[in-house]
């Protein structure tokens, strides 16, 4: 019989293809993924969302981490966009929910909306529209923008969800604040 020593540090851990099966079971088909994605837009108190769907064309995204991928589904909106706090805590963290934590305390958002994601599963659901997730945000009353990228197969080639570390990139920008999520 084997044995560990007492000073050994036990842990949970997870398995990086545990996005896969949340994903798959808690999201139903492409639909949802998209309603999933968009409820985002309402969240973040946006006036507007507008999603495009191409299905054959090349990528036209300024600093896309995947300028080949043919065919993409953008979703754009005039939220209040991420900062790095948001980024991490928010979209990098899964099941974790900055919305849920929000309902839980009776808060609102800035325009009186009561955040209708708050899982912290539905980005999960983009792995249904494609291989590829760029995330481009600019927060409110910022100069700088971020992009985070991340493939889906990027969880397939390591063991532990940790070891899949998404591109990330902060730049300048004089743009209104402007959100999108492209997926290829």
């Amino acid at each position: 019989m084997s044995t560990l020593p007492d000073n050994e540090n036990y842990r949970f851990e997870a398995h990086a293809s545990v996005i896969f099966q949340l994903g798959e079971s808690l999201i139903s088909d492409e639909a949802q993924a998209l309603v999933e994605l968009i409820k985002n837009a309402y969240d973040a108190d946006a006036d507007y969302v507008k999603v495009t769907i191409e299905t054959t064309d090349k990528n036209n995204i300024e600093r896309s981490r995947y300028p080949d991928a043919r065919g993409y589904i953008r979703i754009e909106d005039n939220g209040h966009g991420m900062d790095v706090e948001t980024i991490q805590r928010g979209w990098l963290t899964v099941s974790n929910s900055l919305k849920r934590e929000m309902k839980a305390s009776g808060r609102t958002t800035t325009k009186g909306r009561t955040p209708v994601g708050d899982k912290g599963l539905g980005r999960l659901g983009a792995q249904r529209l494609g291989e590829n997730l760029e995330i481009f945000t600019k927060p409110e009353n910022s100069d700088h923008a971020y992009h985070v990228a991340f493939s889906w197969k990027d969880f397939y080639k390591v063991e532990k969800l940790a070891d899949v570390k998404p591109y990330h990139k902060t730049f300048p920008s004089t743009q209104k604040k402007r959100n999108y999520l492209a997926d290829f």
